[in-house]
C-alpha cells in the first residue's frame, strides 16, 4: 500500500525530498488518512454536513465560496 502511495504522490514538493523523507511523507499521509477516515466513522453528523454544504454549493454555485461558508456555517444561513 505505501508503494501504490509513492506511485501517486508524485507532486514537485515529493520530488525533491530524499527516499527516507519521502518514505516518511508516504506514511504520515497513510496514517492521517486512516485517522481522518476513522474521525469521519465515529462522527457521521460530520460527513452528513458536509454532504449538505456540498449540496447547496453545487445548487447555488456562489462566486465567492469561502463568503458562502461563513454564511452557511457561522451565520446559520443554510436557507
Amino acid at each position: 500500500e505505501v508503494e501504490e502511495m509513492a506511485k501517486e504522490t508524485k507532486s514537485d514538493a515529493v520530488v525533491g525530498l530524499g527516499q527516507d523523507q519521502r518514505r516518511k511523507l508516504i506514511n504520515a499521509t497513510a496514517q492521517m488518512s486512516v485517522d481522518n477516515e476513522l474521525y469521519l466513522r465515529n462522527n457521521p453528523e460530520l460527513a452528513n454536513m458536509l454532504r449538505d454544504f456540498t449540496k447547496k454549493v453545487l445548487e447555488e454555485k456562489p462566486e465567492n465560496v469561502k463568503q458562502f461558508a461563513v454564511d452557511y456555517f457561522v451565520n446559520g444561513k443554510q436557507n
